[in-house]
C-alpha cells in the first residue's frame, strides 16, 4: 500500500502574478516536451549515418521516449497527488535536463536510446502535472480558458517542432537535446519561486504494478517483432515466439485489469460500442498523421537531397492545418453534431494519404505540399468533435480515467507509427544510397485502410441501431 495525497493548494492566498507565471512555466515546458519528438524525427537520417546504424535502429531515439512516457503517463498523476504538484513537477523538470545534457554528449546509439528513456520519464511527469495544476490554481470562471491556453501550447508545440529541428540541426544535432537545458532551468527557477505550498489528504491507494509490466512486456514484444524481426529476418521461431509473448501479455494485462480495483485503464468503459469506436478512432487519427510526416521527411532527405530544415518546412502544411481547423471543427461540433465531423475529418485524411501513394521520386512538391494540407486539415476537423464524443458519453465521474485512456491512445498511434513505419523504410531504404522505392506506396495505402476502419464500424453501429 502506499499513501496518496490529493493536493488542494490555497488558490485564494496564490497572487494573481504567481499564478501567471505559473501558466507560463506549463505552457513553455508542454510545448517543449511536444515539440521535442518533432524536431528529432528530422535527425533520423543525420543520427544514423553518424552513429553508423540503420534507420530502423536509429528510429528507436524516437520510440524509447514514446514507450516511456507512455508507461510513465499512467502513474505520473497518482505520483503528483502523493508528493505534491511542485515537488513532482520540479523532479520531471530536473529529470529532463539531466537527461537532455547525456543525449546531446552521446557518443553512440545506446547511449542516446537510454537518455531518451529518460527524457521521456521526465517529459511524462511535465505533462501529468499541467492539467490537475491548472485545475488547482484557477477559479471555475477561468478554468476553461486557461485548459484552452494549454490546449493551444501543445498544438504551437507540436507545429514549432520540425521548424526547430530543422534550424538546430543546420548547426550541430547535439543542440536537439542541449537546446532543452536552458529553457527548462529557467522555468525550474520561476517554478521553485512561484508554486503555492500544498495542503494534502492521505488516502490509501494501490499502484497497478502487474497491469504496467505486462503491458510494457506486450509493448516491447509487438515493437520488437515489428521494427527488428520482420524487416531484417523470417526466423518464424522468433516471429512466433514474439507473438506468443504479446498476446500472452496482453491477455494477462486485460484479465488484471478487470480485476483490481485502481487499474491503468477501465476497460469495462469499452462495453459501451460507441465509446470503443471513438477510441479506436483517436488511435487511428494519430497513426495516420504521424506514417505521413515521419515518411515525408525521410522521403524528402534521402530522395530530394534536401536539408532538414527544408524538409520541416515542407511538412508544416499538416500542424499549421490541423491548428487553423481545429477551433472551427470544434464549434461545428455543437451544431451539425460530433461523430459526423468526426468521420467526415478521417474521411479527407485519408484521401490525403492516397494522395502520397502516387508519388515517385519527380513528383512536384506542390503536389505533395497539398496532400500533407488535406491530411492535417482532416486532423484538425476529427480531433475536437472526436474529443467531445469520447467526453460526452460517459459519466462524469469517468471523466478522468477517459481522458487519461484519450492520451495514452494518442502516444500508442503515434508509437506503432513510427515503429512500424521505421521497420519498413528500414528494409525498403537499407542505406542512404539506395533508389526509390516504388513500393512505399503500399505504407500509405495501408494507412488508409486504417484510417476508414472506424468510419466504416460507425455506419455499421448506425445502422444497426
Amino acid at each position: 500500500m502506499s499513501e496518496e495525497q490529493n493536493v488542494v493548494p490555497s488558490t485564494s492566498k496564490q497572487s494573481s502574478i504567481n499564478k501567471r507565471l505559473i501558466m507560463f512555466t506549463i505552457c513553455v515546458s508542454t510545448a517543449l516536451v511536444t515539440s521535442n519528438n518533432g524536431s528529432l524525427n528530422l535527425a533520423i537520417p543525420i543520427l544514423a549515418r553518424e552513429f553508423q546504424t540503420s534507420i530502423a535502429t536509429a528510429s528507436w531515439i524516437i520510440t524509447s521516449f514514446m514507450v516511456s512516457m507512455t508507461l510513465c503517463l499512467l502513474h505520473a498523476g497518482k505520483i503528483s497527488d502523493l508528493f505534491g504538484r511542485k515537488t513532482t513537477y520540479i523532479t520531471g523538470l530536473f529529470i529532463f535536463i539531466v537527461s537532455s545534457c547525456l543525449g546531446g554528449f552521446s557518443s553512440n546509439i545506446e547511449g542516446m536510446i537510454i537518455s531518451r528513456i529518460f527524457q521521456g520519464i521526465g517529459g511524462a511527469v511535465i505533462m501529468a502535472n499541467s492539467i490537475p495544476t491548472v485545475t488547482d490554481i484557477t477559479s471555475k470562471e477561468r478554468r476553461g480558458a486557461n485548459l484552452g491556453i494549454i490546449a493551444m501550447s501543445l498544438a504551437i508545440g507540436s507545429a514549432c517542432g520540425p521548424i526547430i529541428g530543422g534550424v538546430v540541426l543546420s548547426f550541430n544535432w547535439n543542440w536537439l537535446f542541449w537546446f532543452n537545458v536552458p529553457i527548462c532551468f529557467f522555468i525550474l527557477i520561476i517554478s521553485l519561486v512561484a508554486f503555492p505550498k500544498t495542503n494534502t489528504l492521505i488516502t490509501k491507494t494501490k499502484f497497478d504494478i502487474k497491469g504496467t509490466v505486462y503491458l510494457l512486456i506486450f509493448l516491447f514484444s509487438l515493437l520488437f517483432l515489428l521494427t527488428y524481426v520482420l524487416p531484417n529476418s523470417w526466423d518464424w521461431y522468433l516471429i512466433g515466439g514474439l507473438i506468443s509473448l504479446s498476446v500472452l501479455a496482453l491477455f494477462l494485462f486485460i484479465f488484471t485489469e478487470n480485476k483490481i480495483k485502481n487499474p491503468i485503464i477501465r476497460l469495462e468503459l469499452f462495453k459501451d460500442k460507441s465509446y470503443t469506436i471513438a477510441n479506436l478512432a483517436t488511435f487511428c487519427n494519430n497513426l495516420g498523421q504521424t506514417v505521413a510526416m515521419f515518411t515525408m521527411i525521410i522521403f524528402f532527405q534521402n530522395f530530394r537531397g534536401l536539408s532538414p530544415f527544408e524538409a520541416a518546412l515542407l511538412i508544416l502544411p499538416i500542424p499549421v492545418l490541423l491548428v487553423m481547423s481545429g477551433p472551427i471543427s470544434g464549434r461545428l461540433a455543437d451544431n451539425i453534431g460530433s461523430k459526423l465531423l468526426s468521420n467526415a475529418g478521417l474521411c479527407i485524411m485519408a484521401v490525403g494519404l492516397l494522395m502520397l501513394t502516387f508519388i515517385q521520386e519527380n513528383t512536384f512538391n506542390i503536389y505533395i505540399l497539398i496532400a500533407l494540407g488535406i491530411i492535417g486539415l482532416g486532423s484538425g476537423i476529427f480531433q475536437a468533435p472526436n474529443t467531445k464524443t469520447i467526453m460526452t458519453i460517459t459519466s462524469s465521474e469517468n471523466r478522468g480515467v477517459v481522458a487519461a485512456t484519450r492520451s495514452i491512445l494518442n502516444a500508442l498511434g503515434r508509437l506503432v507509427a513510427v515503429s512500424t513505419t521505421s521497420g519498413l523504410l528500414g528494409s525498403l531504404i537499407p542505406n542512404n544510397n539506395s533508389p526509390f522505392p516504388s513500393e512505399l506506396r503500399y505504407i500509405f495505402l495501408g494507412t488508409v485502410v486504417i484510417c476508414l476502419i472506424p468510419v466504416v464500424l460507425s455506419w455499421l453501429l448506425k445502422a444497426e441501431n
